[in-house]
């Protein structure tokens, strides 16, 4: 996948935006503290945030050293995608009264997305989608004499959904800050950042999901004259143990409310709003049971009648 963007300049990385032009002029970076253009539109060194720094020196070098508000760096990304499934199915008769049968299947799927950063993969935006299907089931079937037959089944199955950050990143060392740190949920991506009309940074909320169920049922059916009776139950936990880190080391955004420019806002360490969600996993999961009874009466040849009832 190919894409085109619009990054901060080498210049404009250490607060020179002399030659940052919208529309044919030079664009005006005030100071935020004074209303008053920087002199030469050049951000003091002395007023630049250390972790604004940081952050922007992160991001993707540009194709030419020019930002006159189009873009200015141009990727071609491969996106490599991969899955597999097996099964397995074993049957075995102990003797002609007893028999069991046992399946087994797994699926794994690895979705990528595409990732405009060719140094600092960890930057994003992008993420990876982590699929895993993993099902067991156990049959077994009793006849207990030439007119009843016992069925018993168990089962489970589960099914992650995940999507997972492909890059480690420690946030702990961006802010080192350890009581800011401390309270995040997690510290392994990068911020979540929106730089209006430029490329924005942090990859897709991290994600892990875990749908399950497990259970068993059994079936009673017995031949008695011209009547089929069946009677069983079935009972399963259905459920979902879930955590959405969400942007987990926060998610910010820059407008250039502050000095006409948004990379100078990042550079200045002012930001137009910010957040950081704090979640906790959740496992929510519903029993689940039946019971039923039925009959097919065969009346002659060419008249069946089946009734019964379920709850």
């Amino acid at each position: 996948q190919s894409n085109s963007f619009l990054v901060p300049t080498s210049a404009e990385r250490n607060g020179d935006f002399s030659q940052t032009t919208r529309n044919g002029q030079m664009q005006v970076i005030v100071d935020p503290l004074t209303r008053q253009p920087f002199p030469g539109n050049i951000i003091p060194q002395n007023r630049i945030s250390p972790v604004g720094q940081k952050l922007i020196n992160y991001m993707p070098k540009p194709t030419t050293e020019v930002d006159n508000g189009s873009p200015n760096f141009s990727m071609t990304d491969l996106l490599p995608n991969s899955a597999y499934q097996f099964t397995t199915k074993v049957d075995h008769n102990f003797n002609d009264s007893i028999a069991m049968s046992g399946f087994v299947l797994r699926q794994v799927t690895h979705e990528a997305n595409s990732n405009y950063n060719p140094e600092n993969k960890f930057v994003g935006a992008s993420y990876q989608l982590d699929r895993t299907i993993n099902t067991y089931v156990l049959n077994n079937t009793y006849v207990l004499n030439s007119s009843t037959v016992l069925t018993l089944r168990a089962g489970y199955n589960k099914f992650n959904d995940n999507y997972n950050l492909p890059y480690d990143f420690d946030a702990a060392a961006l802010w080192n800050n350890p009581a800011y740190t401390g309270a995040l949920s997690d510290t392994n991506r990068f911020p979540s950042l929106t730089i209006t009309g430029y490329k924005g940074t942090g990859f897709t909320s991290r994600q892990a999901n875990g749908y399950y169920q497990y259970g068993g049922n059994g079936t009673l059916s017995r031949l008695a004259g011209s009547h089929n009776l069946k009677v069983g139950g079935d009972y399963r936990i259905i459920g979902v143990k879930s955590l959405n880190y969400g942007t987990s080391t926060g998610t910010f955004t820059f407008s250039g409310l502050y000095s006409n420019n948004p990379v100078a806002d990042l550079l200045l360490g002012y930001p137009q709003s910010g957040n950081v969600p704090l979640n906790t996993e959740v496992d929510g999961y519903v029993n689940y049971a039946s019971i039923y009874a039925q009959d097919d009466w065969r009346i002659n040849d060419n008249f069946t009648v089946n009734y019964g009832c379920a709850r």
